[in-house]
């Protein structure tokens, strides 16, 4: 067996994506704040807001770089332009300002945009020094913007645009059939290839590139989640460093604040 699966009804983050997939209106219109602690108690003075849905790999990848930077933000929830036009949802002319390509997820401070998980990713990071996401080798830096392009890209493709969509959204959101051959193929053909590779890259290191916990390490488990959201998860005997270091990545209160 090449995955293992879980029940669905048991998983407090299934249960969450489910509820955001079937209610459009509840995504298209709720607010969310969600705080975190700033270093030594400072007053944060600037207003951040996260637009996007919790569903998408892509916004929890931001969310959890935020957590990570200790970052107080605001969460507004939507969906991308494409489906807020497809499923006739009323669409926010500040998150239409905020995204020019109607992508999520987009950041806004003081009135500032940004779009983009990856450039999200980086300002955070470079406007927050202290632990940084970032190595400051050269080449454990390329490798992070390497495996991090792999994560959203490469993963993404199988466990949520082959997986994710097909199993939820298509049929709970735009009322389409789940292409059921192209799900079978991700898990039992595509899938197995993506584990092997990163089985090995991991070998006896704590995170993908290293000693040195990166954006790389939450792109990557950001895309496996939505595994999970549909009831399968990495097969620990098959692969048990992939699995192991999937738990280890979520375990992290970054992660656990946004699951």
């Amino acid at each position: 067996m090449l995955l293992k699966s879980k029940s669905i009804i048991k998983s407090g983050l299934v249960v969450t994506g489910l509820m955001l997939s079937v209610s459009i209106s509840a995504i298209t219109t709720s607010n969310h704040a969600y705080c975190a602690t700033t270093p030594n108690n400072t007053v944060q003075k600037e207003k951040v807001t996260l637009y996007g849905i919790s569903l998408s790999p892509y916004v929890r990848k931001a969310r959890v770089v935020l957590h990570e930077k200790n970052i107080q933000y605001e969460l507004v929830e939507t969906l991308p332009l494409s489906l807020l036009k497809a499923t006739q949802s009323p669409i926010s002319d500040d998150f239409v300002n905020a995204s020019p390509l109607g992508k999520i997820p987009a950041l806004v401070v003081d009135g500032w945009a940004l779009a983009d998980s990856g450039a999200i990713s980086a300002y955070v990071d470079r406007k927050n020094a202290q632990n940084s996401l970032y190595p400051k080798s050269p080449k454990l830096l390329g490798k992070t913007i390497w495996f991090e392009k792999y994560g959203d890209e490469v993963v993404f493709a199988v466990t949520t645009k082959a997986i994710l969509i097909e199993r939820i959204l298509k049929p709970k959101v735009l009322k389409l059939e789940t292409d059921e051959k192209t799900v079978q193929k991700a898990l039992n053909e595509d899938l197995p290839q993506i584990c092997d590779y990163l089985e090995q890259e991991l070998g006896n290191k704590k995170w993908i590139v290293g000693n040195q916990f990166t954006v790389a390490d939450i792109a990557i488990v950001s895309q496996f989640i939505s595994l999970e959201i549909v009831g399968e998860k990495v097969d620990a005997d098959r692969w048990p460093k992939l699995a192991s270091y999937i738990n280890r990545v979520k375990d992290r209160e970054s992660f656990k604040k946004v699951l």
